[in-house]
């Protein structure tokens, strides 16, 4: 019979950070390859999920399409790729009038 009171012996803690690599983790070669094909120009438009289906209809198969956004992931580039346009920040029209007559306005409060 179980008995609650009884002590167990403390388990090890293992260090955060100090996680074991799979063996079925990719080796580095595997992930710089798998790196190259993703940020080639033939896929710069495309997510990992659609050249991870586009490599499998050619009959390749380099990993996961998770796998994918976990290496682009290591390297800060899970987000648009592509180059995009920066707008500059939006500033509110302002109007000065040095003189009479040169800044009209209308009030449409009782319309």
């Amino acid at each position: 019979m179980w008995c609650l009171s009884r002590t167990h012996p403390p388990v090890p803690k293992q260090e955060p950070g100090s996680k074991p690599t799979s063996i079925r983790a990719l080796s580095q070669e595997e992930q710089l390859k798998v790196k190259a094909v993703l940020n080639s120009e033939r896929f710069q438009d495309a997510s990992p999920r659609q050249i991870w289906a586009k490599l499998l209809d050619e009959g390749t198969y380099l990993c996961s399409w998770r796998t994918m956004y976990r290496i682009l992931n290591a390297d800060n580039q899970v987000k648009e790729r592509r180059n995009q346009l920066q707008r500059p920040p939006y500033k509110k029209p302002e109007l000065l009038a040095k003189n009479p007559n040169q800044l009209w306005s209308w009030d449409i409060t009782k319309l």
